[in-house]
């Protein structure tokens, strides 16, 4: 499943300080078509995690337990507990992929696994 594509602000007063504070920009890390709430990670603290969530524009920090399902594979989900739609390792980055295609499209001796498409 593809990762939902929303993103927040968040706004200067609530970002890191800096002379001026300005603007952060989060990015859903949920997948897609998960409902309204979306949610990005910030920092992990003492065994949970900071997120930021929002819904249209309205947004809060919440601390989180993280989501404790095991992959097959022995990792554990990056997502926060209670999260809705697949686990972090159903969920692909249509972005990253996309990148990877393009690198692999013109450099193709850096991607020997991955098959490339000429233009």
């Amino acid at each position: 499943m593809l990762q939902c594509t929303a993103v927040a602000v968040i706004p200067p007063t609530h970002a890191v300080v800096g002379d001026p504070p300005k603007p952060s920009y989060v990015a859903c890390v949920l997948a897609e078509n998960h409902g309204e709430m979306h949610a990005s990670f910030l920092e992990a603290i003492d065994g949970s995690a900071v997120w930021f969530v929002w819904c249209g524009l309205r947004g809060r920090f919440l601390l989180m337990p993280w989501c404790e399902a095991p992959a097959e594979n022995g990792d554990a989900c990056t997502f926060h507990r209670d999260h809705p739609a697949g686990h972090s390792w159903e969920v692909t980055d249509p972005t990253i992929d996309a990148l990877c295609a393009e690198l692999a499209r013109r450099h193709p001796h850096l991607y020997p696994d991955r098959e490339s498409n000429e233009d």
